[in-house]
């Protein structure tokens, strides 16, 4: 099923075609345009710039936009502000300028008072500690993943991350997780359709991402492929953004790498 961010791409490639008369579906003829523009490549190499000269150089239809500066435009804006401002007072009566005079006055006597700072968030050099504080690495759990806390200053910030072993899918497998990555942050999972989750994501969330990248086995010393998945919250919406993730591990990610014989290697929360 395409998503609707797809369908909004496909929609906007086509409108230009099908705003000058052309037949809309020929934006959707990637296959069939890639064939044709590598049988003319082959047939005639000046191919390109036969394309500029017809469509750059020589194409008629443009359009000419000239600019010229005007001397008196600060002089005629000038007059036209004082005739709006004199037609405006001039349609007050006595009553509203005298209302117009007293909220100025208070405006005044307020931008003029002394205010109040002590509700603002400030920081000084008092505020910060000496001496770092420093917190050692504890394991928390072994079953069924090593999972480690290591306590961190984060301003009430929580972040997350989760990595997940890859190197069990095969060659064509691989090619395949750009794309899983982008459906795990754009679609739904389970009972939980595409406008629940991304509601989820935005009102709880800093963001949500996905991406693959390369590692190293310390093991054997290997290089292998790994995708992590990262996310953002503030630290009063850890739980709802905790559930969230949680229900992205166990119902979409975990059943697709058990199958595959991948393995979560580690999950970092702070």
């Amino acid at each position: 099923m395409l998503f609707p961010v797809i369908l909004v791409s496909v929609l906007l490639n086509i409108m230009s075609t099908w705003s000058h008369t052309g037949s809309p579906f020929e934006g959707l003829n990637f296959a069939e345009d890639l064939d044709r523009f590598e049988r003319e490549w082959k047939e005639d190499k000046t191919l390109f710039k036969k394309l500029m000269e017809t469509y750059l150089f020589s194409n008629t239809h443009k359009l000419t936009l000239t600019m010229s500066s005007d001397e008196n435009y600060e002089r005629d804006l000038e007059q036209k502000e004082m005739r709006l401002l004199e037609e405006t007072v001039s349609s007050l009566s006595e009553e509203d300028k005298t209302n117009l005079f007293k909220r100025n006055l208070k405006l005044s006597e307020m931008q003029q008072a002394e205010r109040d700072v002590s509700s603002l968030p400030t920081l000084s050099v008092s505020d910060i500690a000496r001496q770092f504080v420093f917190h050692d690495a504890a394991k928390v759990s072994s079953s069924p993943v090593n999972v480690f806390e290591n306590i961190q200053p984060t301003n009430g910030v929580s972040f997350a991350s989760a990595f997940i072993d890859t190197s069990g899918l095969t060659a064509d497998e691989h090619l395949l997780l750009p794309l899983f990555n982008q459906m795990i942050t754009s679609s739904g999972y389970g009972d939980v359709d595409f406008e629940t989750h991304s509601s989820v994501v935005q009102n709880c969330m800093g963001g949500l991402n996905m991406h693959c990248h390369q590692t190293h086995n310390f093991n054997d010393h290997s290089t292998f492929k790994q995708v992590g998945l990262h996310r953002t919250n503030l630290k009063v919406h850890c739980v709802c953004a905790f559930s969230h993730t949680e229900h992205i591990l166990l119902f979409i990610i975990l059943p697709l790498f058990i199958v595959t014989a991948g393995r979560v290697l580690c999950l970092t929360c702070t």
